[in-house]
């Protein structure tokens, strides 16, 4: 495969799919706006994280927009770098989803004038060591990792990474 074609293949569309389901799962959330929830106790941990995954998804739907024309010559040199950056917008664009679709019950407690500040705090750290785990686990099981493969062997590693998984 070339690396045009290897760059369509990130740039096929289940991120931006992923992207509109988030979108989805937000305006769903503000509409507790509209049944009563006051801006003024929205509170600054809730904007902070929607703002954020506004920002990944626009950014995950721009990948619809080819950057970059690899005909070019002078594009040569930029075709890795679009390559990692697709790469971590589909990374971040998954756990975005999660993100979006846990933060409504928090809309909706903050609506019915409960504080979970705690749970949140719980449920984000745990989102997000649980994804840090996957995708450590999944390195260990997929890439090849030659220094960690001399060290403990091709199946310790394999098993490794499952069980982070």
């Amino acid at each position: 495969m070339t690396t045009k074609e290897n760059i369509d293949i990130l740039r096929k569309p289940g991120a931006q799919a992923l992207s509109l389901a988030s979108l989805f799962m937000i305006l769903f959330s503000c509409l507790t706006f509209f049944f009563g929830l006051d801006y003024e106790r929205f509170p600054n941990y809730l904007k902070i994280t929607t703002i954020i995954e506004l920002i990944i998804i626009i950014i995950s739907l721009l990948q619809w927009i080819r950057f970059i024309d690899f005909e070019k010559e002078s594009a040569q040199k930029y075709k890795k770098i679009y390559a990692r950056f697709l790469v971590i917008i589909n990374v971040l664009t998954t756990i975005t989803a999660v993100f979006a679709t846990c933060n409504l019950y928090y809309f909706v407690a903050v609506q019915n004038h409960y504080d979970l500040f705690n749970y949140w705090l719980m449920g984000t750290i745990s989102i997000i060591i649980s994804y840090l785990l996957l995708v450590i686990g999944g390195m260990f099981t997929l890439l090849k990792l030659p220094k960690v493969t001399k060290r403990w062997g091709g199946k310790t590693k394999t098993h490794f990474g499952l069980l982070l998984t």
